[in-house]
């Protein structure tokens, strides 16, 4: 149930701005907006830097710089950046909300402004849906994608895939060469022998936790009876409390390949039921935190579970392993024995951002990056040492032209407000416009070309508040006997 209690959860404005505002000293491009003039943006009582919450994976974190310098250097914004972890924590944080015991808890204003490289399959369809319906109208505006897509699933590095294709002509970046009736996949492949097990999660710990209802589903979708143990409901069953071994090789854990996922268990859903549908035999642990996983696999060199875009793997070949081709329905009934689907990114924006910072909002909703921009960013974030502001801000330098495009015209005025030229009068063209302000009483804002004009109200009519879309009407035996009137007079 919605909560709106409308009091800060687990952060203060100070702490949140103290502990979360940029600190780079060092500026990226050429003519930058002074630090001493940039701005903060008002939302209610409360003024504060734009905030961005990001994802801990690298690619999103280069996003998040790329879009910070932009916010500060060219539009001249104070920026915080946090990172608030899973996809639904980044919908509610920018909504301002948190998930609490009794459901969602929100708090006004919201301290966090812009999402980016949202992916709703890292969280399920029911959580986020549900999450959307709960917020109403404190849910973030969704401004579309960024321009590429999504993939993730169980991928494999080319050394061992090249070694057995050599040998045994089967490509393991399919399916059907890990079927363990017919082949061997364990003699090319890492297996659960080769990780220290003080190196991974216990499922209680942390599978459990992060997919309660797993074992019920996987159970509906395999009939693996085998698979699960019924504790109040069914989980899968774990050997030695860390690995869930597949039917493949569950008679002799030794033969099992070891699959490591990240300390949530990314993946889980999909990866057990597509070794009990196609026989591969896999055993399946989450490790101890983010960076224990990327070292596990990169000794390992072996399958693992990743997605696309992003850096952490990019100095080593690697292939996606192919599925038969993505079923959307028995997706959606939770079977997934299939390939799953590419998703477009998102871009998420606060409700309130678009009234508080026009420009920034017209910013991110002109955002786009190519395919061959995340290859370009993919091969400078290796070159750069994984530093994610530096990264970003080579693109940038090297890349004007495109982002350039993205930087919106001081005279797009947003709704409620209409342009005015240098003097600060309002005008009725682009001519001699040079920015927006807000409508005051006697005019209204209306739509003009890409932008919007502070139109005074006509004879007859009047408008008493500011940033008003209409004029009303004088009531029977009041006139308004000029244009641009606040008030009706009596006749």
């Amino acid at each position: 149930m919605l909560s709106q209690s409308f009091m800060l959860r687990f952060f203060s404005p100070a702490l949140f701005v103290i502990a979360s505002v940029s600190a780079e000293t060092s500026t990226c491009l050429a003519r930058p907006t002074p630090a001493e003039e940039r701005t903060n943006i008002t939302i209610g009582d409360f003024s504060m830097p734009i905030g961005i919450a990001s994802g801990d994976w690298q690619f999103n974190l280069i996003l998040a710089d790329l879009v910070a310098i932009l916010l500060e250097e060219v539009l001249g914004y104070n920026v915080a950046k946090v990172v608030t972890g899973s996809e639904l924590q980044k919908l509610l944080s920018v909504a301002g909300c948190s998930m609490a015991t009794t459901g969602i808890s929100c708090a006004y204003p919201s301290f966090y402004h812009i999402a980016l490289e949202v992916m709703e399959f890292h969280t399920t369809l029911s959580e986020w849906s549900t999450a959307l319906e709960q917020l109403g109208d404190l849910a973030p505006n969704d401004l579309g994608t960024l321009g590429y897509e999504g993939y993730e699933g169980m991928f494999i590095f080319e050394q061992p895939r090249k070694k057995c294709l050599e040998e045994t002509g089967l490509d393991l970046s399919y399916f059907f060469s890990f079927n363990a009736s017919w082949f061997h996949p364990e003699n090319y492949l890492a297996t659960i022998g080769s990780v220290d097990m003080d190196r991974l999660l216990p499922c209680s710990q942390r599978l459990y936790v992060e997919w309660p209802d797993l074992g019920d589903q996987y159970l509906s979708a395999t009939g693996d009876s085998e698979g699960v143990e019924f504790v109040a409901s069914a989980r899968l069953k774990c050997w030695e409390g860390k690995w869930w071994l597949a039917p493949a090789c569950r008679s002799n854990a030794s033969r099992c390949v070891a699959v490591v996922t990240g300390p949530e268990a990314w993946g889980m859903p999909y990866m057990v039921q597509q070794a009990a549908f196609h026989n591969m035999p896999l055993a399946i642990a989450s490790a101890l935190d983010t960076p224990t996983y990327e070292e596990i696999n990169r000794e390992l060199q072996s399958v693992f579970y990743w997605w696309s875009p992003d850096p952490t793997f990019a100095a080593f070949e690697t292939r996606a392993v192919v599925f038969p081709p993505h079923n959307a329905a028995e997706h959606r009934q939770g079977i997934y024995q299939t390939q799953p689907s590419t998703e477009p990114v998102l871009k998420l924006v606060s409700s309130g951002l678009e009234s508080s910072a026009r420009r920034a909002y017209r910013l991110l909703e002109n955002m786009q990056i190519k395919d061959s921009d995340v290859s370009d960013l993919l091969r400078l974030h290796v070159e750069s040492g994984s530093n994610p502001r530096l990264t970003a801000c080579e693109w940038l330098q090297a890349s004007r032209d495109q982002w350039i495009t993205w930087i919106p015209s001081k005279t797009e005025c947003l709704v409620s407000k209409g342009l005015v030229n240098e003097a600060g009068d309002f005008v009725t063209s682009t001519t001699n416009a040079a920015d927006c302000a807000t409508c005051p009483p006697g005019r209204a804002s209306v739509k003009f070309e890409r932008t919007f004009l502070c139109s005074n109200c006509t004879v007859g009519s009047y408008q008493n508040a500011w940033g008003s879309t209409t004029c009303f009407s004088c009531e029977p035996g009041t006139v308004a006997a000029e244009f641009g009137m606040t008030q009706c007079s009596l006749c």
